[in-house]
C-alpha cells in the first residue's frame, strides 16, 4: 500500500481523535441545570467552581460576601484570564460590559445593587457554557481547517509553476546581480530552511491573520450569547412584582 496514504490515513485520524476529544471535555450533559437552562458539564466540576469561588474572594475587597456591578464584570475578565491559562485562545473573548451589566440587573432581583456567592456562581456557570461552541470551533480551525489550507495551498503552487518560476529568477537573476558578499552569506542558510520556508511563511500569515479574522467572525456570531444567559428576565421580575402588589 502507498506510503503517502497511510500518513495522510493516520494524520486524519489524530486529527478526528483530538476533535472528538475536545467534544468530550466541553459537550454539555444533560439533566446539569441552572434555573431551566442546560450547561456544559466541565462548568460542574470542582476545579471550575474552585476557580470561580476564587474569583469571587478577590473581587470581594470588602468581604461582605456581595459583589457590586463593577466588581462582577472585574469577576468575569478575571475569570477568562485564568481559563485561558488552561483553554487557550479561545477562552479569551470575554461578553461586553453592557451584556454582562443586563445580567446583573436581571439577577439583582431586590434592587440592592449587589448580588452574592451563589448568584455569581450561576452566572459564571451559565456564561462560560456559552463559550462550549466557541473552542469546538477554534480549535476545530486550528487543528484540522488551517493545516489543510496551508497544505492544499502549497500544492496549488506547484502546480501553477511558482517553484520552477521562482528557481528560474534565482539562476537568472539572484547569481548574476546579486553582490558576492550578499551571496556568500546566503550560501550559510541550510538548504532545509529554504524548503520549508513557504509552509513557514504561509503558517505565519495564517496564524496572524486569517485565523484571527475567522475567530472574529465566529465571535460576532456568539455576541448575543450573554444576554440570552440572563438567569431571570426583567420583565418576568417586574411581572411578579406587579402581581405581588
Amino acid at each position: 500500500m502507498n506510503t503517502n496514504l497511510l500518513i495522510g490515513a493516520a494524520i486524519v485520524l489524530f486529527l478526528f481523535g483530538i476533535l472528538v476529544l475536545i467534544y468530550r471535555l466541553v459537550r454539555s450533559k444533560p439533566g446539569l441545570v441552572v434555573k431551566d437552562r442546560k450547561v456544559a458539564g466541565w462548568t460542574q466540576s470542582k476545579a471550575f467552581r474552585r476557580l470561580v469561588k476564587n474569583v469571587f474572594e478577590v473581587c470581594d475587597e470588602n468581604k461582605t460576601g456581595e459583589i457590586s456591578k463593577t466588581e462582577l464584570y472585574v469577576g468575569v475578565l478575571l475569570t477568562h484570564v485564568k481559563l485561558a491559562k488552561y483553554l487557550g485562545a479561545g477562552a479569551t473573548f470575554p461578553p461586553t460590559r453592557q451584556a454582562v451589566d443586563k445580567i446583573f440587573e436581571a439577577s439583582d432581583d431586590d434592587g440592592s445593587g449587589t448580588i452574592d456567592e451563589e448568584e455569581f456562581t450561576k452566572i459564571m456557570v451559565i456564561l462560560f457554557s456559552q463559550i462550549t461552541s466557541r473552542l469546538a470551533a477554534y480549535y476545530g480551525i486550528l487543528i484540522g481547517l488551517v493545516p489543510l489550507i496551508i497544505s492544499g495551498f502549497i500544492k496549488l503552487l506547484d502546480y501553477i509553476g511558482v517553484d520552477t518560476a521562482l528557481d528560474a529568477l534565482d539562476k537568472g537573476v539572484w547569481d548574476e546581480y546579486a553582490p558576492e558578499k550578499l551571496q556568500e552569506l546566503v550560501s550559510y542558510i541550510p538548504e532545509s530552511v529554504w524548503t520549508t520556508l513557504p509552509e513557514t511563511l504561509l503558517s505565519t500569515f495564517m496564524m496572524m491573520f486569517a485565523v484571527p479574522a475567522a475567530w472574529d467572525y465566529l465571535d460576532s456570531h456568539f455576541q448575543n450569547v450573554a444576554e440570552k444567559a440572563a438567569p431571570v428576565e426583567k420583565d418576568e421580575v417586574a411581572e411578579k412584582e406587579t402581581k405581588q402588589d
